[in-house]
């Protein structure tokens, strides 16, 4: 198990997962609940730092959302999800289009990754993902509002074939798939589609944060208790919501 789930401030440490996921090679994580606890912030952070350590730009991330227009919103400057890391940081990440579907994030004039919409990624099955090593699926779990995805699970394993291709046969490791969700419904189309309702059901009631499908190469994080959760549960608007820890 991840022994450092957390950081020293509470926020998700997502270094210590992708280092675990590696080291198990358990290169699928599914890892849900808790608003706001660094989630997404520690997935950019770390993976634009991998892609800028590498001089032959071979470890670049893809971002993934669901829909196209979540994809055009975060590809525009003012809203890029790279913003507070920027300010925090001090550095500018650019977003630059790249085609009709997908935008690039650039650092210092570097490519470190991209961003794709899952519902329209047929589209770019033809182009050569060889310098991507990481996909980050952002909010797969759909907000009850959201429209549903025809054969979701589908779509996911297709985009993973696409970016993935044939490096195991070549002796590569496989592309790691690092799937994010603010939302605890675990009856949602991906966990459906690739069977995992049933092991989540387990979690839920042993109250386990981790869980591993050893045989599957998947990790299993619920972080509906982050020490940051918890914290937040005092805020002003949880107070007003009734929510304590989701």
């Amino acid at each position: 198990m991840v022994k450092s789930l957390y950081t020293e401030n509470g926020w998700v440490n997502i270094p210590a997962i992708r280092v675990y996921q590696e080291e198990q090679q358990l290169p699928f994580c599914f890892c849900w609940g808790g608003r706001g606890i660094g989630k997404t912030y520690g997935a950019l952070q770390d993976s634009s730092e991998q892609a800028l350590a590498d001089p032959e730009g071979r470890h670049k991330f893809i971002l993934v959302r669901r829909t196209q227009s979540q994809v055009d919103i975060i590809s525009k400057q003012d809203l890029s999800p790279f913003k507070r890391i920027d300010l925090d940081q001090n550095v500018f990440t650019e977003c630059r289009p790249i085609s009709k579907f997908t935008t690039g994030f650039y650092r210092d004039e570097k490519l470190i990754g991209y961003v794709a919409a899952l519902s329209t990624f047929s589209n770019l099955r033809g182009f050569d993902a060889s310098d991507v090593d990481n996909i980050i699926f952002d909010e797969f779990i759909p907000e009850n509002h959201e429209k549903p995805i025809r054969n979701e699970a589908d779509a996911l394993l297709n985009l993973y074939e696409t970016v993935n291709r044939n490096r195991e046969l070549g002796g590569q490791p496989p592309v790691r798939l690092a799937c994010y969700a603010n939302s605890n419904n675990i009856a949602n189309a991906i966990f459906s589609g690739l069977g995992l309702i049933s092991t989540v059901e387990r979690m839920e009631r042993k109250r386990r944060e981790q869980w591993e499908l050893r045989d599957r190469g998947v990790l299993l994080l619920n972080l509906n208790n982050s020490p940051i959760s918890r914290k937040k549960a005092q805020t002003a608007l949880y107070r007003l919501s009734g929510e304590d820890t989701q």
